[in-house]
């Protein structure tokens, strides 16, 4: 593997969408770093007196979102100088609780607290389009409330008025309402149209019971589906399949649902059950020692709260509250579980590689855990640590910390690490059919894993569901 030097770095670091560049708020100006060297390309100052509640790329890579209640600016990577600046994009009754770019560079969407309206700015003709009563609007919903087609760029939106869930459907650029109308949902808890463009899916509450409806591109209800009384409460989770196959849904319980395409019906169920039986398409992995995680909350929490398809749409990794420090790996063309593995830290995010099929990250919550980052492939003898701390200046992970996979033309995977004082790129030896990182490039850290033949508590089986 390949290190890249240490560069001076901050706790809001984001690279790209497209892995060229790194964005690095730092004391009153904001840089931006070219991924393959870490040299600095363009450096913006920002207000002293900037508190940063939003920081975002655009799609494209070429714009950058900086700002609070009080300022938005907007930076091009290929100019020093800020693009555009809103001023009191709040008002004295409400304030904006999220701010994003839309599907293009100049689209810059406002939501608004209590769903008093999204705000849609184009930032070359400063036009501005205001659609009222936002159903999700929140910094962790609302992003659910709103969908792009692939594609197109149409936009579908969520709202209600008068106690009932309206779906409106928005031409791209101009936002004219071409379709609308009211599903036959209760409380529509979020929407999202398939890889493709074909199909627009929209989940009922979880408390109105398990009920997906799903919609033609055009608006037409195409199907209804909806599990039995005794399936328990509603759908918590849903996610496509990066190739569209299949949708993956889960309940409050230990059960994933996996939905064939196009029909639409139940294919399996993945089961997170008692016990796990090693087998040779199994096995179950133990960390020996690493610090662990402050205690959480003694709040009761249960079933599947992460799940995550690989890049081919084969592979499905899933955490469940129950067992947070554990990450189950299903195989969804066998439909068996392909591997577990336990950790001593609580499982803060499962990341596939977004380009190699089958490359899977785990990062942990706490203290001590945040310096290392856990690799797996299918391909491996057993999933690997790294310690990043033994590559910074100081030896030791200050304030909290970013990883990401970087996306670059590149054959080799390659990350990025964080702190809040010092960033470093490491490139991996990629295998020999590009298909992942070369496991041998990690055997150094391999000492802190291995293989246990059974572990309590935590399991998982397969069951064909019912027609």
């Amino acid at each position: 593997m390949c290190f890249s030097l240490t560069a001076k770095s901050s706790s809001r670091s984001l690279p790209s969408p497209n892995g060229a560049y790194i964005a690095i708020v730092l004391r009153s100006k904001l840089c931006v770093r070219e991924t393959r060297c870490l040299e600095i390309i363009r450096e913006m100052s920002l207000p002293s007196e900037l508190v940063v509640s939003w920081f975002s790329w655009s799609l494209s890579s070429n714009r950058i979102l900086i700002g609070s209640t009080d300022m938005l600016l907007i930076f091009s990577v290929t100019n020093s100088q800020e693009l555009a600046s809103i001023t009191n994009p709040t008002s004295c009754l409400t304030k904006a609780s999220l701010v994003v770019f839309g599907s293009k560079d100049y689209e810059l969407l406002i939501f608004y607290e209590f769903g008093l309206r999204l705000s849609i700015i184009n930032l070359i003709t400063s036009n501005v389009i205001d659609i009222p009563s936002i159903k999700l609007y929140g910094p962790t919903n609302a992003t659910r409330g709103f969908s792009y087609r692939p594609g197109t760029s149409d936009l579908s939106l969520l709202t209600r008025s008068g106690g009932k869930d309206i779906i409106s459907l928005h031409t791209a650029d101009t936002f004219d309402v071409f379709k609308s109308w009211f599903p036959g949902t209760i409380d529509a808890q979020g929407m999202n149209w398939s890889p493709d463009g074909k199909w627009l899916v929209v989940c009922e509450s979880a408390s109105h019971g398990p009920k997906m409806l799903i919609y033609t591109a055009d608006g037409q209800l195409f199907k209804t589906w909806q599990a039995n009384v005794g399936s328990g409460i509603g759908i918590r989770l849903s996610q496509w399949s990066p190739n569209g196959v299949q949708i993956a849904f889960t309940n409050y319980s230990q059960t994933v649902n996996i939905i064939n395409m196009p029909s639409f019906t139940p294919n399996f169920k993945l089961v997170h059950t008692a016990a796990v039986n090693v087998t040779r398409s199994c096995s179950v992995t133990k960390e020996l020692y690493i610090p662990r995680s402050s205690i959480g909350s003694d709040e009761l929490k249960i079933g599947v709260n992460s799940m995550s398809f690989d890049k081919s749409g084969s592979l499905l990794a899933t955490k469940i509250e129950e067992s947070s420090t554990t990450v189950w790996i299903w195989d969804l063309i066998t439909c068996m579980l392909r591997d577990v593995f336990v950790l001593q830290a609580t499982v803060a995010k499962i990341l596939w590689h977004p380009t190699i099929d089958r490359q899977l990250m785990v990062l942990c919550e706490g203290e001590e855990a945040r310096r290392f980052v856990y690799f797996w492939h299918p391909l491996w003898s057993a999933p690997h640590i790294f310690d990043f701390a033994a590559h910074l200046s100081e030896g030791r992970v200050l304030g909290r910390t970013v990883t990401r996979w970087i996306q670059t033309e590149s054959l080799n995977p390659t990350l990025f690490f964080s702190d809040s004082q010092e960033c470093v790129l490491i490139r991996f030896r990629a295998m020999d059919d590009s298909s992942g990182i070369a496991e041998d490039s990690l055997q150094t850290h391999a000492w802190h894993l291995s293989k246990s033949r059974y572990l309590s508590g935590c399991s998982g089986s397969r069951q064909t569901a019912s027609q």
